[in-house]
């Protein structure tokens, strides 16, 4: 049993040691992220460590200081203060980094900043001599300045304050965990400030210290969250820390993409177990490339970055595809995986961590597109491609905000009535900086950034309004089509929302008939589900593009399908002679008792040819091209004044050469 000199109670402080010696042991073990921030946290753990033991050990010795020279009471003092005033500028200092201020803030004022610190450690440094802080009297011992002693805790809540309005400033460079991980050791040493002033006799500022390091160290720099486990390589997290820090810095880097050509495949044949052990194997070799920081994106993809050489995109590209070009041995089994490779140079100017690893991702999917026989370097083609998509997300907010979708009508064609009796409802979007986007070009770009179910809603409403406004039964169009994208369809709300949508435009749903493509179809059941709801208010559905993925008759007769649209590649491959399958899925349609929609219509003989096959209704520039609702009106009318058996043969408008 240890008998304490002094009158304070340390069990809080004690308590803390053991918890600081472990976790300051384990984190230098383990291999951390080379950034700054990782040498920042070091530093909070080292100076809350001298805080704490310093504290203790001055504590005991000022009840017997006439027992040891001054100068150790002095240095032992110093060391507290030195300690403790440290402490909380290294907690701002890694606040800074793991923020990202520097990306708001200029460094300069962040260095600035370090000026209080710095005083005070230099007035602790002096107090020897000035007995600015404290003094030890000859009849008394130890005794605190009282007009010195609160410029320590002036620097403590400096610092605090400093932390929480660069966590706010920098909020959008930051996740959210780390800003709650902020707010949270922050809150805490406030907490641990106001104990102490409450209960003077107790040592508490070192327990307050540990669990805001704690929290630190378990929300962000915990060296496994940037590790996968698998592999033992740095994850795309720590990727993205890293190369924000080199974007901050302005350090110039280089990025080589290796991956598998076809993980999927590669896992299906060999088994899960043997593909994660040849990863492992392709991590170690990786590993011994000099100059590069290999990092596993997961499902096969590596990058290798550099910043410390110059690059040699052809010598690196060479050495890993004549290691590729041996069998990868796991247990006993030879495996051979096929990879591609790609390449962002230092010289593409990279704006952020999200930039770069988009342009990796896009280099990714251009490098399998070109077979993977060489190494696809990132050029002005790729980031041409991304600057326009960037445009045209912009351009998508702006027509979502300002609802300036517009709804286009294509006719649909009875064969049987020989008139038209419907339409499908295309969007259009004409933004008045960028000009005409075309649909394909929005939609995929909208599926990317997460406006498509934005998108989605109000081309629904605005075909709810069309339908209104316009007496289209009168014309004797019964329903309009509206596709749903893959991504809407994953929306468990979707039912109730178009069912909503519908009545407050005052429609019936019997009115609609919604498009969807096989790719809606991954979760057959939700699908299902869906249907039923959206089918029991009278919605209509027919199958959208196919022939382009993988449907089955068994799987389609599943589903409340009312027709099925085939896509007009189908339709150009058995007219270019280059594919006879739509005889068959023209035969087998008509015996499945589907209603068939064709598209693509280009001329009458393709009309004829179609009607003879069995098709049911026709789509194409042959009947029109998407019109808008007052032209579609208008050729609706004149179709019906064409004598009926030259209708077939003599549209309106013969639009095939104009441009979609």
């Amino acid at each position: 049993m240890i008998e304490w000199r002094s009158s304070y109670n340390y069990d809080f402080a004690i308590s803390s040691i053991p918890i600081q010696i472990i976790l300051l042991v384990f984190y230098c073990s383990r291999r951390n992220l080379p950034v700054r921030q990782s040498g920042s946290f070091l530093y909070v753990m080292f100076f809350n460590m001298t805080m704490t033991a310093s504290d203790i050990i001055a504590c005991e010795l000022n009840e017997v200081w006439t027992e040891y020279p001054l100068w150790v009471m002095y240095l032992i003092n110093i060391g507290y203060f030195i300690g403790f005033l440290m402490r909380g500028w290294a907690l701002f200092d890694y606040t800074a980094e793991g923020c990202r201020s520097y990306l708001v803030v200029p460094r300069r004022l962040t260095q600035i900043l370090a000026a209080p610190v710095i005083a005070m450690c230099l007035i602790t440094i002096s107090t020897p001599w000035t007995g600015i802080l404290f003094r030890f009297e000859p009849g008394s011992g130890y005794q605190n300045n009282p007009a010195g002693y609160p410029g320590i805790y002036f620097s403590t809540w400096f610092y605090i304050i400093a932390s929480l309005i660069y966590v706010l400033v920098s909020r959008k460079k930051c996740r959210l965990r780390f800003r709650i991980a902020m707010y949270g050791y922050n809150a805490i040493l406030i907490a641990g400030i106001l104990s102490r002033s409450h209960f003077p006799m107790t040592l508490v500022t070192s327990y307050f210290s540990i669990l805001a390091v704690l929290i630190i160290y378990l929300s962000a720099q915990n060296p496994d969250l940037y590790r996968d486990q698998k592999v033992r390589l740095f994850n795309r997290d720590a990727f993205e820390a890293i190369v924000e820090e080199f974007i901050g810095k302005k350090e110039e880097f280089s990025c080589f993409g290796v991956s598998f050509r076809a993980f999927d495949t590669d896992r299906a044949v060999y088994g899960e177990e043997n593909l994660k052990e040849a990863i492992r194997q392709i991590s170690q070799f990786l590993q011994s490339i000099p100059g590069y920081d290999p990092f596993y994106f997961g499902r096969g993809t590596f990058i290798l970055l550099e910043h410390t050489h110059r690059e040699e995109c052809r010598i690196l590209d060479h050495a890993i595809r004549e290691r590729f070009k041996e069998k990868w041995t796991v247990g006993g089994n030879d495996l051979d995986l096929n990879i591609c490779t790609y390449f962002l140079p230092r010289k593409v100017k990279k704006k952020s961590a999200g930039f770069t690893i988009d342009c990796l991702i896009r280099a990714e999917e251009d490098a399998r597109e070109h077979g993977g026989r060489s190494v696809y370097t990132v050029g002005e083609g790729l980031l041409g491609r991304m600057r326009r998509e960037e445009e045209v997300g912009r351009a998508v907010g702006r027509a979502i905000n300002g609802r300036r979708f517009e709804v286009y009508l294509q006719p649909l064609y009875s064969v049987r009535e020989k008139r038209i009796v419907a339409a499908e409802a295309l969007a259009r979007l004409t933004d008045p900086e960028v000009g005409p986007i075309p649909p394909p070009e929005f939609i995929q770009v909208s599926e990317k950034n997460g406006q498509i179910m934005e998108v989605g809603r109000q081309i629904f409403e605005k075909t709810c309004a069309l339908i209104r406004d316009y007496d289209l039964e009168k014309l004797g169009i019964h329903c309009l089509n509206v596709n749903l994208s893959p991504i809407q369809c994953m929306n468990d709300n979707l039912a109730q929302e178009l069912i909503q949508a519908a009545r407050r435009y005052g429609i019936s749903m019997e009115q609609i008939c919604l498009e969807i493509t096989e790719s809606t179809m991954e979760d057959i059941d939700v699908m299902r589900k869906q249907m039923e709801r959206l089918g029991a208010e009278g919605v209509s559905f027919s199958l959208d593009d196919f022939g382009t993925g993988t449907s089955n008759i068994t799987r389609l007769l599943g589903l409340p399908l009312r027709s099925v649209k085939l896509d007009m590649t189908v339709v150009w491959s058995y007219f270019r002679k280059e594919s006879r399958i739509l005889r068959y899925l023209l035969q087998m349609f008509v015996d499945s008792e589907f209603d068939i929609i064709v598209e693509g219509v280009e001329n009458r003989e393709m009309a004829e040819e179609l009607a003879r096959l069995g098709a049911d209704v026709e789509q194409g520039y042959y009947f029109s091209k998407p019109l808008s609702p007052e032209d579609f009106i208008q050729y609706v009318e004149d179709f019906e004044r064409i004598p009926e058996k030259e209708k077939v043969g003599a549209p309106v408008r013969k639009n095939s050469t104009d441009p979609i």
